[in-house]
């Protein structure tokens, strides 16, 4: 049904338009008032024929309505990403909406009616009305993005904000839109059965109420006629602009119901999405540990979905069953999220805390009772001090950020523990701590980790063999090229900086990122680009992976139409022309990640930062992808590359340590 709505409000919207050329005189007489003889709907006051004006009548209220609705939206939507931009056009939009959202609606349409024409009062009550709706509406979906990567990218190439914002916002803006003119009908309706509306003996579904409400009992047609057709168009431009701003799925999902078994979880069948297959028979025993690797792209996040019972969303097909003892589990049920909420703790390859709630409040949604004590030993089982429960997620390191995914995934005690890349981003000391955390339990973990997989796992599933690792290319060092905070880069280095989750590793790529130099001289756009350690939140979910990698090459070099050389960019980090058109949430982390270095490089930077730029990717891609680096820095391009992995020191020309703020 879904799929129809848009044809079908089309078709609502045609008729309400256009009918009133196509039928005969709606004024003409043709029987007595309020007759239900005659015409298939009977007569109205005057003897008219009502289905007649039923059709035409919906013209003169979708020409006022419909460009009031617009309107509202677009300036609500500016005010809104302009306010996500600054903290003071934050304060401003809280004060004069406050202040205009106290004045009662009521008043203001009677107001509007005595002293404005009928076709201008509308529109002005609900601009006064719904901008200050629209506005705080777009502005709490943009507020958490504004810190996004993808915003940061594009500031740093020079490029305003609400370019970035406005197409990830576009589903919440299409449906304030249907929002608004829905309000600028009702409004209309209400002005017109006042008396304000326009003069008969026009065909008005508004007019036809106020007239016809006399003679309901003679002729019930002559009012529901025209309420039904209200109703009808209002919820066609409702529904229909809310699931414009929906994703739509590729194909239907065929779920099969399976055998039941007596383990802990069972996870059987064929699973299809994309140019991805999976064929499954998991089994998880109490007690027992089951690690998952295997090559980026390989399918091991879209186990982990399928294991909790919710469809990835590239799912094209789904033949098999999910057991949890003997019980089973549903995919896309509200069985299959009670289950969830239940029985299971899930750390995603993205910490996805809420960047309005503190982190001990986000920790305490995990637990049966919210307990400030349980909160600090839960953060102190992973490694964090318990004053980090008072800051926002902005104020933490990424890694931090996991740790307190971590809490909050270990937090009421559940019976299985699914944990996505879990220590991408930590340092040997923490890795100890999340090791200790799965002594004893059941428990699902993808790793791209082997040899930390082989201590804590008690079985091993790999999703795909590993290509063969390319030869790296030495790289001479030249001049020094970039200076910032006491640290020097020179054309062609790779220097690998190390140091603990939150001893500041991000805060110095991003400091320098505002502030280094090249060559003595503040850079230009593009000449240092900062490759975000989160993988997810530097990409625009509204863009695909072509349009993201193509914005710097149109924007920085005026290239018109770059979709081309973005897919070679994509192609030289390891993602085939077949990723062009997907969008982030299409795509797993380590995808993601290479897609975020893609477009990194299509500035053309001299310098790169790149935050765990590997951390979600198996061995030998993070090869391939560090070779496709040496061959940018045989060009010159200098790179500071900052990990946790030890391994990565062996690839570089020099090795850095921070340690209490300090570079060492």
């Amino acid at each position: 049904m879904k799929r129809r709505w848009p044809l079908v409000a089309l078709l609502i919207l045609l008729a309400a338009v256009f009918a009133s050329g196509l039928l005969p005189d709606t004024t003409a007489t043709v029987g007595s008032p309020w007759s239900p003889a005659g015409p298939p709907l009977g007569t109205d006051v005057l003897g008219r024929d009502v289905l007649a004006r039923t059709l035409a009548g919906g013209a003169t209220l979708l020409a006022l309505s419909l460009p009031a609705g617009v309107l509202t939206t677009a300036l609500g939507t500016l005010a809104g990403l302009a306010a996500a931009s600054s903290s003071a056009g934050e304060r401003l939009l809280a004060r004069l909406s406050g202040a205009v959202l106290m004045v009662p609606s009521l008043l203001l349409v009677l107001v509007g009616a005595v002293v404005l024409p009928y076709w201008a009062a509308v529109p002005v009550v609900v601009l006064l009305l719904g901008v200050p709706m629209s506005a705080r509406v777009v502005h709490a979906t943009a507020r958490p993005l504004r810190r996004a990567g993808f915003v940061e990218a594009a500031v740093a190439h020079g490029e305003s904000p609400l370019r970035e914002l406005l197409p990830a916002v576009a589903g919440t803006v299409l449906g304030d839109l249907g929002l608004r003119i829905g309000t600028a009908l009702q409004l209309a309706v209400a002005v017109t059965v006042l008396g304000f509306g326009p003069p008969p003996p026009a065909a008005d579904w508004a007019s036809m109420l106020r007239e016809n409400l006399p003679g309901a009992d003679l002729n019930p047609w002559s009012v529901l006629a025209p309420a039904a057709a209200l109703a009808v168009l209002a919820v066609a431009v409702t529904l229909t602009l809310d699931l414009a701003g929906r994703r739509r799925t590729r194909k239907p999902v065929l779920i099969h119901k399976g055998q039941s078994n007596k383990d802990k979880i069972a996870l059987q069948g064929h699973w299809r999405g994309g140019d991805r297959e999976l064929h499954l028979d998991v089994r998880v025993g109490t007690g027992t540990v089951l690690g998952v690797t295997g090559a980026s792209g390989a399918g091991k996040t879209s186990l982990l979905r399928l294991l909790l019972g919710d469809l990835p969303p590239a799912t094209t097909s789904w033949h098999g069953s999910l057991a949890h003892h003997g019980t089973v589990i549903r995919p896309g049920t509200a069985q299959a999220r009670r289950w969830r909420r239940e029985h299971v703790g899930f750390l995603g390859q993205d910490p996805a805390l809420d960047p309005l709630r503190r982190i001990g409040s986000s920790v305490a949604d995990g637990l049966r009772r919210r307990d400030s004590r349980a909160v600090r030993e839960l953060l102190d089982r992973v490694g964090l001090p318990g004053d980090i429960a008072r800051r926002y997620p902005h104020q933490i390191s990424g890694g931090e950020a996991q740790r307190v995914a971590l809490a909050r995934a270990l937090a009421g005690d559940p019976e299985l523990l699914v944990l996505d890349e879990p220590t991408s981003a930590l340092d040997g000391d923490t890795l100890e701590r999340v090791t200790a955390a799965l002594a004893g339990r059941t428990a699902v973990v993808v790793s791209h980790d082997r040899a930390w997989l082989a201590r804590v796992a008690d079985e091993v599933l790999d999703l795909g063999q590993q290509p063969a690792p390319v030869e790296r290319l030495v790289v001479p060092v030249g001049e020094p090229v970039f200076r910032g905070g006491g640290l020097e880069l020179r054309e062609g280095e790779l220097v690998v900086l190390l140091g603990r989750s939150g001893a500041g590793k991000t805060t110095l790529l991003r400091t320098l990122a505002r502030t280094g130099l090249i060559k003595g001289d503040r850079p230009r756009p593009g000449e240092v680009e900062l490759l975000a350690q989160d993988a997810y939140g530097a990409l625009n979910p509204a863009r695909t992976l072509a349009d993201a990698v193509g914005r710097p090459l149109r924007v920085l070099h005026g290239i018109r139409r770059p979709r081309a050389e973005a897919v070679r960019l994509l192609a030289e980090t390891g993602l085939g022309p077949e990723f062009a058109g997907r969008r982030p949430d299409e795509c797993s982390g380590g995808q993601r990640q290479r897609a975020g270095l893609a477009r990194a490089l299509a500035a053309r930077p001299r310098v790169l930062l790149a935050d765990e730029p590997t951390s979600a990717l198996d061995a030998a891609t993070a090869g391939a992808v560090l070779d496709a680096l040496d061959r940018r820095r045989a060009r010159g391009l200098a790179v500071l590359l900052v990990t946790h992995d030890e391994r990565l020191a062996e690839r570089a020309d020099r090795v850095l340590r921070i340690e209490e703020g300090q570079l060492r």
